[in-house]
């Protein structure tokens, strides 16, 4: 086996993912449990299909543009967390300000501008996580020789927003 062939990646290099893996499942969090209090429990795995819509999407659209976005990199690696901050920010106070009303899904007069509601909250969420899939994506284009590396900061990041967030909710309300 060739020493050379095997390389490896500084974790300061895979910081960046670590950072904005636990800051998307912290917002993922945030928001199912806005849309639990804010429009009934039950609407809470809107959150889920929200974000799996976005990170499906990038997915795709990064095997489909696969060469554009190897080109890219250079450009996006450093640019998508500033626009992942601004779209879960517009996104967030998107969401605050929807007129959902559960009640009128049950009204035949009334359900079709709650559908159209419901749409907005898709259109408010779906760029942060369509941006976190790419910016994923983009680490394991980038590092595709540590996979693994690259996976578990992730995963560590993933597991470390949630447990931090889940912890502030028992000291803020």
């Amino acid at each position: 086996m060739a020493t050379d062939a095997i390389k490896d990646v500084p974790a300061a290099r895979l910081f960046p993912l670590f950072l904005v893996c636990l800051a998307s499942i912290a917002y993922e969090i945030s928001l199912t449990r806005f849309f639990a209090i804010a429009s009934w429990s039950e609407y809470g795995y809107w959150v889920i299909s929200m974000t799996m819509a976005g990170l499906a999407a990038s997915g795709v659209a990064a095997s489909l543009f696969s060469r554009l976005l190897i080109r890219s990199l250079p450009i996006l690696v450093p640019l998508l967390p500033i626009l992942m901050l601004l779209a879960a920010s517009l996104g967030w106070v998107w969401v605050t300000v929807v007129p959902f009303n559960p009640l009128e899904l049950q009204n035949k007069q009334l359900w079709y501008d709650q559908l159209l509601n419901i749409a907005q909250y898709y259109a408010a969420i779906f760029p942060f996580f369509f941006m976190v899939g790419l910016y994923v994506s983009s680490y394991f284009v980038l590092y595709h020789y540590r996979v693994g590396r690259v996976y578990a900061f992730d995963l560590a990041g993933a597991g470390l927003g949630a447990a931090l967030l889940l912890a502030l909710m028992f000291l803020v309300h």
